[in-house]
């Protein structure tokens, strides 16, 4: 009975601690198998911020080539509005060149009627004058 009691004891004592023994090895396990989740966490978390890091250097060259361009451009279209303003300035001499050599190629078209006629005038006043 005493006896009994204390195999019954030794027994529940023995059973605890090989339950002690499972249970710390299970912890063990789940430590271990923590550690290695952890470590590729790690390992996925660092690769992601790389690819970020990658995604964000293109993006940024992306960009930059984007503003070289669009400078690009813009000197293009100024040099372009430059060009044209050279070009209406020019059209706007030569009309008034033009107008001018109008003006005086009608003054010397009038200039040479009245010296056709003066000539004309002047041989039949010859011609007037052999006959008399």
């Amino acid at each position: 009975t005493l006896q009994d009691s204390e195999t019954k004891k030794s027994s529940e004592v023995v059973q605890l601690r090989k339950e002690v023994k499972d249970l710390k090895e299970q912890c063990a396990t789940v430590d271990e198998t923590h550690q290695d989740a952890a470590l590729e966490r790690d390992k996925l978390l660092q690769a992601h911020a790389e690819d970020l890091e990658a995604v964000k250097q293109q993006c940024s060259a992306k960009v930059d080539a984007a503003e070289q361009e669009l400078l690009e451009s813009s000197k293009k279209a100024d040099k372009l509005s430059d060009d044209l303003q050279q070009s209406e300035t020019l059209v706007t001499t030569l009309r008034a060149e033009m107008k001018a050599l109008e003006a005086t190629l009608s003054e010397n078209e009038a200039a040479l009627a009245c010296e056709q006629q003066a000539t004309s005038n002047a041989s039949k006043e010859r011609d007037e004058a052999r006959i008399r």
